[in-house]
Order: structure tokens, then C-alpha cells, then sequence
């Protein structure tokens, strides 16, 4: 089984977030913005890798979510990930997601807390930290 990245991008108004999907940690990360032409082909192959790490890993899974905006397409496609990881954790694995939003969105931080309230893993809700160039 290989790492799974997808470099974000916004061509056409076609917005996909990045996405990072590490074997060896188990670190999974979605940061940007979803909006995809087609959401469903967009998310095939990230729940396709969830499904099959989900069954030859027994590791720990923190999944960072930073971003920025989804539809309602991705949303659902994001509850369906997080199903999955619910029933690895109960199961066998240990999930934790860290939702971070900024300071003023209060859609994401929304988001974030109908996902903990909803969820029986653990959502930790966090600012997102100000990231700072220091040139």
C-alpha cells in the first residue's frame, strides 16, 4: 500500500482541496477548498484507500481537516469517510480528527461541531494558528 496525495487546485472553478494520505503515520489531511465538478469521482480513490487501510492497518488515524469550504456533495462524501473511521475505531484502530477553522468562519467551525456532535470518535475543534513568513 502507497501514501495517496492530491495536489489542491482551483482550474475553472473546479476547486479540490490537497490531500494527504500517509501509510507509515496515519496522518490523513484535507486543507483548501471543495468544490469539485464531480465530487463523487473526486473521493473515489480517498475512500477507496481509507477502505483498504482501514483493513491491513492496525494503527492509530489522526485525520487534520483545514478547509476552507465544501458543498454539500463533499460534505456527505466526508460523512461517509468518517463512518468508515468510526467503525475502524470501533472496531480495532484509534481515530482522532482535529478540525481547525479560522477565527471568523463561522460556517467551518459549525461544520466542525454538527461533525462532533454527530460522530462517536473524537473531533477536536482548533483556530487555525496565523502562519507567519518570516523573511
Amino acid at each position: 500500500m502507497e501514501n495517496l496525495y492530491f495536489e489542491g487546485n482551483s482550474i475553472d472553478h473546479d476547486y479540490r482541496p490537497t490531500v494527504e494520505l500517509d501509510v507509515e503515520t496515519g496522518k490523513c489531511e484535507f486543507s483548501g477548498l471543495s468544490y469539485p465538478w464531480d465530487p463523487v469521482s473526486f473521493y473515489v480513490p480517498i475512500i477507496d484507500w481509507i477502505k483498504r487501510y482501514t483493513k491491513e492497518q492496525v494503527k492509530p488515524i489522526t485525520f487534520n481537516m483545514k478547509m476552507e469550504g465544501f458543498n454539500t456533495t463533499s460534505g456527505a462524501k466526508l460523512m461517509e469517510i468518517f463512518r468508515m473511521l468510526e467503525r475502524y475505531d470501533a472496531q480495532e484502530g484509534k481515530v482522532i480528527i482535529h478540525w481547525f477553522y479560522e477565527e471568523e468562519d463561522d460556517d467551518m467551525l459549525e461544520a466542525g461541531q454538527d461533525f462532533k456532535r454527530i460522530l462517536k470518535i473524537p473531533v477536536i475543534l482548533s483556530i487555525k494558528e496565523e502562519e507567519f513568513d518570516n523573511e
